[in-house]
């Protein structure tokens, strides 16, 4: 299979997570998420690059067993993108979409500020 390829699925993964029309939760690892695409789980995570400073998105596709069928970084799909950060931008936007929605970041914020909206009433 092509990095192209898989370049790809990046792209079309990132417009449907952010229309919402896909449903990122949590896994028993912190920090990855997953997602079911089809008959199909996508996994995302954050993983140290190979120059040991700086980090890496990964993405791991999951075949209906479970089992790992493909894993890749940023850095394996950075040619299909123009500039050299615009991969890890678009995945790392597809993280943190992923991280938000399976933590319910969100409602979280929205109580917070319902809370502070309450100008009478003392929380003690």
């Amino acid at each position: 299979m092509s990095y192209e390829k898989l370049a790809t699925l990046v792209n079309r993964l990132k417009v449907r997570t952010d229309k919402g029309e896909v449903t990122w939760t949590e896994t028993a690892s912190a920090g990855r998420y997953q997602a079911i695409v089809g008959d199909h789980t996508v996994v995302i995570d954050i993983t140290p690059s190979d120059d040991g400073v700086s980090e890496d998105v990964r993405i791991t596709l999951l075949d209906e067993s479970g089992d790992a069928v493909e894993q890749f970084t940023d850095e394996s799909v950075k040619p299909w993108y123009e500039g050299p950060t615009d991969a890890y931008r678009q995945m790392y936007s597809i993280y943190e979409v992923a991280r938000r929605r399976a933590l319910g970041t969100e409602q979280v914020v929205d109580s917070i500020l319902d809370a502070l909206d309450e100008k009478d009433e003392v929380p003690f």
